[in-house]
């Protein structure tokens, strides 16, 4: 067998390994959902989440509930428990808070077998656009079963012209539904 059909064979080899992941739950069946079998789209689907954070100087002051619906091809959407009405004073700014849906990418490493999130949403105040959130998370990490998953949280607020307002760090735990 000549060096170029072995390395072609290796290369194909290779490419298989990757195409199995975790559990049946974590990469359905590509029959039924349309969905490629790799180990990447394990995260895909719907999941629960419960986020504790607070001051990145400072102990977790809140607890968030959240709904995260993860997309094959990188792109999610996320929705929170905070009342539609809005909160006020909320994060010590003045005024009835209100936020909007959350939308976002997410990236697997292979070499890790760890994600990385990104979450933007947009903050109104007494109705009018406020600013924006920005929530980055990294090494996040799911079990064996793909059924559960967790990691560290930061999450940056921005005042409409785009400075800087707070910052906040925590960390979430995640359930599929």
């Amino acid at each position: 067998m000549s060096l170029s059909r072995i390395a072609l064979v290796a290369a194909a080899a290779a490419c298989l390994s990757l195409t199995t992941g975790p559990s049946s739950a974590a990469n359905p069946d590509p029959n039924s959902t349309g969905m490629l079998p790799l180990r990447a789209n394990a995260i895909v689907g719907l999941w629960t989440a419960a986020v504790s954070v607070g001051p990145c100087n400072g102990n977790p002051t809140n607890t968030i509930q959240a709904t995260i619906n993860y997309h094959s091809g990188g792109t999610l959407s996320e929705t929170n428990t905070m009342p539609i009405k809005g909160i006020p004073n909320m994060q010590g700014i003045p005024g009835i808070n209100q936020r909007g849906p959350g939308m976002g990418t997410w990236r697997y490493n292979p070499r890790t077998g760890q994600y990385t999130l990104d979450i933007r949403f947009n903050w109104f105040v007494d109705g009018v656009y406020h600013g924006y959130q920005v929530i980055h998370r990294e090494n996040v990490i799911m079990s064996a079963d793909g059924k559960q998953m967790g990691g560290p949280v930061h999450a940056t607020r921005y005042f409409a012209d785009g400075s800087k307002y707070a910052e906040f760090c925590g960390s979430e735990s995640a359930t599929r539904l």
